[in-house]
């Protein structure tokens, strides 16, 4: 029995066409507005004195709040009442009342740094938001930073640009062609006419052609290609000519 064996298509490889590196430095920069918003949250949470503020608690707060910081500095508040022999639950209940105001202030340092937005211009390009879980605290340093990881994600997000099929990939290399050719038609025409001041560029090239996505406007059936209008381009060179 005769089967027919499928060939296997093979996926198509994406291909990189732009990467818009200023666009990545623009975003990046965004952390240098965010820094004191930052530091604030840093020095609200070395005041709690339950240890060092890492990378690692810095991604806790601003995943999941101060609940779990809240219970670390309420156990390490009990704890320290133990060893100092307080006993009374009415005192120890004062003292932690009192330790709030603490916790109130991370509260609010956390809440204003994930409030703050920076302020574009509304001439310039408006850029997508430098997200905090882009932001990384180096335990060794000792500063707020975008690490090599995150700006190649942010640059995978925004930055670059890539053909994603077969399909696109030609209609890529066919605007090219086109340009290309239009380059080649303006150093061909250099020496036939004066274009600075007598040719209005590519929109003007429809005075010239019969251009088949306007004509399939009118008639759906409409199947050819495109056509030079050859009587009207060779007056047009003509009369430049003689200018």
């Amino acid at each position: 029995m005769n089967t027919t064996e499928k060939t296997p298509q093979t996926k198509f490889k994406r291909v990189l066409v732009f990467e818009n590196t200023e666009r990545l430095k623009n975003i990046v920069e965004q952390i240098k507005p965010h820094k004191p918003y930052l530091n604030a949250l840093k020095e609200s949470y070395e005041l709690l004195e339950i240890g060092d503020f890492t990378n690692d608690k810095y991604i806790e707060l601003i995943t999941k709040g101060t609940l779990i910081t809240e219970r670390r500095y309420k156990e390490f508040l009990n704890s320290e009442l133990e060893k100092l022999g307080v006993k009374s639950s009415v005192l120890k209940g004062n003292l932690l009342n009192e330790s709030d105001d603490s916790l109130d202030n991370l509260k609010e340092s956390l809440k204003a740094l994930k409030s703050f937005r920076v302020k574009q211009s509304s001439f310039d390009e408006q850029l997508p938001p430098l997200k905090l879980e882009s932001i990384t605290y180096a335990n060794i340093g000792w500063v707020f930073y975008v690490s090599n990881e995150s700006r190649e994600a942010i640059s995978e997000m925004h930055c670059k640009t890539y053909l994603e099929s077969e399909d696109e990939q030609k209609l890529y290399e066919s605007i090219n062609a086109i340009a290309k050719a239009y380059d080649k038609f303006l150093d061909d025409s250099k020496a036939l006419l004066n274009l600075d001041f007598r040719f209005d560029g590519l929109g003007a090239l429809k005075q010239y052609i019969d251009d088949p996505i306007v004509m399939r406007k009118h008639d759906k059936n409409y199947n050819k290609k495109t056509l030079i209008r050859n009587e009207w381009l060779l007056s047009f060179i003509r009369y430049n000519k003689k200018q």
